[in-house]
Parts: structure tokens; sequence; C-alpha cells
């Protein structure tokens, strides 16, 4: 079928081969090698197991490192929830002091006196983790449906993973307990006398608020006072911007990477137009000579205004053993139409040596000047190719982040015996022409393949970026719901702890939304703590994505780390803002109601 529509006889190009199991498989390949070297050195022949294959390497071997980056998402989250549930429960077990204190001095024992709040941490952690794996699924019936519009595979097989939920339930119930039974266990291990003392008897010093008198702060008593509060209770402030600061550190990850994929495919745009933004490439279905057609067919069209006969071949980079597979495109660099933007060097002339991408030579070693190893093809025959290796210069290195894209000047185009020839035309639109236009007049003829803008492969990943955003977004609204969750909570706390001392204040004529306002400049405080913690965390983490796993899964690409304005404000407006008024929530219904007798009065 595939000879019918390309029009050619029963012919092959490539043949593949199951071997028996326990074949040597490296003893075969080196055998086929020297057989067709003996038998046909005419023909060209690339040996490769299917570990080789882009295919399989893309459907497999990059499940583990996505998976990797899902778990390090995953182990952020836990981590901020974790503070959330420490903070709850150790509120929770302090407000029981006093009862606390009252069943030891009746002497009931104390591992029953524990099993009361453990059994309400239980509460917590199960239905945590019912809740958690509730949507757990939603989101992974969600993502389901996004892989299957993007990769479409003939069939998708997604069972319920027993064993990966089983570990996160027990995970979501380890965390809470073990956030209850520290409290707990402080709890129960005090003097009852001390256990039954008055909140206002019982008070154990100022935390690090001490520290805070070394520091000569603008303002009165009153604008110190949030200052000093989250010095008084730093354990609730740490916790609290842990638990902030690591759910930010997922938005940073996450936005980060979008950013740093976004600016390889702007900028492998920008060097694919090179000094021609509206360049168009068109592909023909063979190699053919310049002056014959239907090259000079092409480049005759109507609606270009101008264009150049373009060879482009396929060969390997080798060096100490690392192999990168390479498409080389020779280009004039002189006059040609199109010329790429160096980095290093500069413009070779025929013989000057290759000019490589910068991730090809980081990943080889080379720097301009040193030596690579280029296997290409060299034409035996009006239709046959053998592949041999020749030793080129690294003349420079272009502004094209996709690892692959290599240059040649056009004059060694003889060194594969493929001068004269061309199997694509780079073009440029007459005036007034579309891309559409070309395409309507170039289709006409018979040898051409494709039509298309330069930076469409760009195109093609922006496109691919754009049905992934989506997802990203609502996990930007997910990281702004638990952020404002983890700041409720610990604002909830800090005014039930204060109450008395709010109730103070306002007894002495302090206005009840200067206490809210207070409140809010305390979280505010916590935010900005948190927001640097959770900026600094991430762009840790991110360097280990785009470094180390990036490198793994996706070869081709150099990715740089970005930190892109619109990242810093999303972060300084979840972590700060939605942090500083979060109180609002909790803390108008608490303080302005608030009966102030029945809030002095202690009883013994």
């Amino acid at each position: 079928t595939a000879n019918v529509l390309a029009g050619t006889t029963d012919s092959v190009n490539d043949a593949v081969v199951t071997l028996e199991p326990g074949t040597d498989v490296d003893g075969y390949l080196a055998d086929l090698q020297g057989t067709f070297a003996a038998e046909l050195p005419e023909v060209g022949v690339e040996l490769g197991v299917t570990a080789d294959d882009e295919v399989y390497t893309l459907t497999y071997e990059d499940i583990d490192n996505d998976a990797q980056f899902f778990v390090i998402l995953a182990v952020l989250v836990l981590g901020g929830a974790a503070a959330a549930a420490l903070n709850l429960t150790a509120r929770m077990v302090e407000q029981s002091r006093r009862e606390i204190g009252i069943s030891m001095a009746l002497g009931v024992p104390r591992r029953t006196i524990a099993l009361r709040p453990m059994l309400v941490g239980l509460q917590i952690a199960v239905l945590g983790v019912v809740f958690g794996l509730l949507i757990g699924a939603l989101i992974a019936a969600g993502m389901r449906t996004v892989l299957e519009t993007i990769i479409p595979y003939p069939e998708w097989l997604t069972p319920l993973q027993i064993g990966t939920f089983a570990t996160a339930a027990i995970i979501g119930i380890a965390i809470p307990m073990l956030a209850a039974l520290i409290p707990v266990w402080r709890a129960v291990r005090v003097a009852p006398v001390d256990a039954i003392r008055t909140g206002h008897l019982a008070s154990r010093g100022g935390g690090l608020a001490p520290l805070l008198s070394r520091l000569r702060l603008p303002g009165n008593t009153l604008t110190k006072m949030p200052f000093r509060n989250v010095l008084r209770a730093p354990r609730r402030g740490i916790l609290t911007a842990l638990g902030i600061a690591a759910t930010l550190a997922v938005m940073v990850l996450v936005v980060g990477a979008i950013n740093s994929f976004l600016t390889v495919v702007d900028d492998s745009a920008t060097a694919s137009e090179g000094n021609l933004p509206d360049r168009v490439i068109v592909g023909l279905d063979g190699t053919y000579p310049v002056e014959t057609p239907p090259v000079t067919t092409v480049r005759n069209a109507a609606t270009l205004a101008a264009s150049d006969a373009v060879l482009r071949v396929g060969g390997t980079l080798m060096r100490d053993g690392e192999s990168i597979d390479t498409s080389i495109e020779f280009v004039d660099f002189e006059t040609g139409l199109f010329r790429p933007e160096l980095l290093e060097g500069a413009p070779p002339r025929p013989g000057d040596g290759i000019v490589l991408s910068e991730k090809a030579a980081s990943d080889l070693g080379l720097v301009v000047g040193q030596t690579v190893t280029v296997r290409h093809p060299v034409r035996t025959g009006p239709v046959s190719f053998t592949l041999i290796e020749t030793d080129l210069a690294v003349a420079g290195l272009h502004t094209n982040p996709f690892r692959p894209i290599a240059y040649l000047a056009a004059g060694d185009a003889a060194l594969m015996g493929l001068d004269g020839l061309a199997n694509s035309v780079s073009t440029v639109a007459a005036e007034g022409a579309s891309v559409a236009d070309i395409q309507e007049e170039l289709f006409t003829i018979p040898q051409v393949a494709s039509v298309q803008r330069a930076d469409a492969q760009a195109d093609l990943m922006q496109e691919l970026m754009d049905q992934f955003i989506g997802i990203f977004q609502v996990m930007q609204l997910v990281v702004l719901a638990l952020v404002v969750v983890i700041a409720f909570n610990a604002a909830s706390i800090a005014i039930d702890e204060r109450q008395r001392d709010s109730a103070t204040m306002f007894a002495y004529g302090v206005s009840r939304w200067r206490v809210i306002r207070m409140t809010m400049v305390e979280s505010l405080v916590v935010g900005v703590v948190a927001t640097i913690l959770g900026i600094l965390l991430g762009l840790l983490i991110l360097q280990w994505f785009v470094t180390a796993q990036a490198p793994q899964s996706m070869p081709d690409l150099q990715l740089p780390l970005v930190l892109s304005w619109d990242l810093v404000a999303w972060s300084v407006a979840v972590g700060v803002v939605a942090v500083a008024l979060a109180p609002l929530l909790t803390a108008p219904r608490k303080l302005l109601k608030m009966n102030i007798p029945d809030t002095l009065r202690v009883m013994e």
C-alpha cells in the first residue's frame, strides 16, 4: 500500500529483525555490520535496537522521568498539608489542656486520656484521605482525557492503581496521627497542677519576642505588636510559613517549567526564521539538480519574491563514544537568503567546518575549534548511498536551542557527492501573498511534498503546550485554595489563642478593626517569609528539573532556567496578598461580636 501511494515499485528502506531468545544482540549487530560492509559496500546501513527508537523512548522510558516530577509535586503538597495538620492538632490539644490536667489529677490513666485527641486526629486523617482519594481519582480521569487528545494511541489502559492509592492513604493517615501524637505526648507528661493552671497564669515566656527588643522598629506598641506576636508563637509561624512555602514551590516549579518550554519555543522560532521573519520552506519528495524541474519550477512561482535551493541530509555526530543524530543543512553564509545567527565562531566557508547547536556541543564536550566526527551519507550511484565518517572542525555555535540542527557551508556538499543538488527550497513570499497562496500554487507540482513556515515546528510545540497550560492554570487555582486554607487555619488559631489579649485592648478603647488589621499584618509577615522560601525552594527544584531530569526525557532541547515577572507577581499575589487577606474570613466574625466581659472573666 505504501509503494502504491508513493508511486514506486516494491521498495523498502527498513527491515525489522526479531532475534531468538538468548541471542547475543551486540554480537549479532557486529556480524551484520560486517556482512553489509563485505557484501554491499555501496549501501549505507544503520543498525539499532528497540531502545534506540525515539517513539519507544518517549512512550516508555519517559514514564519514569514524569513519575519523578509528579512525586515531587505530591511530596510538596503533602508537606504543606502536614504542617497545617500539625498546627491544627497542636491547637486542639492545647485547648484541652485543663481537661487533660483534671483527668490526670483524678487518676485516669494517661493512655486513656490520650485516646480522645488521638481519635479526633484519626477522624481528621480518615476524612482527609477519603476526600483526597476522590479528588485524586477525578484528576486522574481528567488527565486521561487530556492525554487521549494529545497522544492518540489506539488503546489506553488505565486500571485503578491499588498500590499507589493504598500508599497515599497510609501516608495520609500516618501524618495527621503523628501530628496529633506529638502534642498529646507532651500534654500528658506535665504535672497535673501545671496543666490545670488557667491561661493567664500559665504563660511560659514570649518565645522569640525578646529578640525584637534589640531592633528599633518605627511606630507605637500596637504597630509593633503583630511582629511580636509572630515571634511569641514561633512554632506556629514556622509551620504556617513552611506549609505555604511548600505549596507555593509547586506553583513555581510548574509555571517555571512551562516558561522554560515556552522560552525554548520562542527562541527556536526566532532562530528558524533567522534574518527572514516570514521564511517559508518548500519540501520536495526527493533530491533533484538545482537547475532542473521541479526546483526551477518552484523558484519561478508567482507567489514567491525570492528563493534559494537548499539541501538537507541526516547524519550522526560522534565523539568519545557519545553519538547524536543530526540534521545538516547546507547554507551559503555569505550571500544566501537565509543565514543563521551564531553565538560563537565565524560564518564558515567551504572547508572551515560545521556549525553545531550549543546543546550538541555541550553534550559532546566540544568547544569551537575542536574536532567532531560526523557520520554522513555519500552518493555511490544514481540512487545509492553509503555512510562514511569524516572529522570536521567545529566552526561555530548557532542560536537554535534544538540539539539536532547543524549547518555546513553550501560548498561542502561536495564532501557527500551532493553538490548541485537540492531537496527543499527556502523562500520568501511575494508582497500580499500568504502561506496558503503559496500552497495553492505549489501543490500543483507533483514533486512538492510540503509548504510550511520555517517556524512551523515551534508553532506545533506551542499548540501542544497550550493544551497543557489549561491544566496548569487549574493547578494554580488549587495552590491558591491550599494557601488560603492554611493561612485561614493559622489565623483562626491565633485569634482563638489571643481572645483575652484582644478583649483587653477593646476594654482600653482600641477599635476592633484596628485589632483585625493587626491580625492581617501578622499574617502578612508570615506570608512574606513563606513567599521568599517558596520561590527559593521552587527555583531549587526547577534547577534540578532543568539540569537533571529534562535532559533525560527531552535530550534534544536545551531548557533555560526562567524566572519570569508574571511568576513572581503571581507568587506574591498568592503568598502575600491572599495570606494577608485570609484573616478577613474569620476575624470579623469572632472579634466584632466578642463579649468583652465574658472573654475577660477567669473561672477557677
